[in-house]
């Protein structure tokens, strides 16, 4: 018998079975210990990241804290300058009378906080016996 080229041979039908999917189940381990290693990493990283820029953070706000006082300061000092330059007297004598009354009364309200923070000790227990 002579074999045609043209018929199916056994090994090129389909089979009757499905296939099945690989089992997943082998791989979850190693992706969690995966993704436990890239958020320790991580943390590592963010944890170096923030130490190294912390300093140069703090010294930054500092001197932003400094600069504004300045600004602040000077704008007080030169505003005040040209007032008494440029007003007459009797406004000039009454910024500086309120002046003294507003540093007054700071004071006061600076030595009531104090005295009142005397009279309440930190270490009271506020729950009743």
């Amino acid at each position: 018998m002579t074999e045609d080229n043209d018929s199916p041979r056994p090994e090129d039908e389909p089979s009757e079975e499905p296939q099945k999917a690989p089992d997943p189940a082998p791989n979850i381990p190693t992706l969690k210990e995966k993704a436990v290693d890239a958020f320790k990493q991580g943390a590592e990283e963010a944890k170096e990241s923030f130490e190294k820029s912390f300093p140069n953070a703090k010294e930054d706000f500092a001197k932003g804290i400094n600069d504004a006082s300045y600004a602040i300061g000077y704008a007080v000092s030169f505003g005040s300058a040209l007032i008494r330059e440029f007003t007459p007297d009797n406004v000039t004598d009454g910024f500086e009378r309120g002046s003294q009354a507003g540093n007054k009364a700071a004071e006061e309200v600076i030595e009531h906080r104090k005295a009142r923070q005397a009279d309440s000790p930190e270490d009271c227990d506020p729950t009743p016996t």
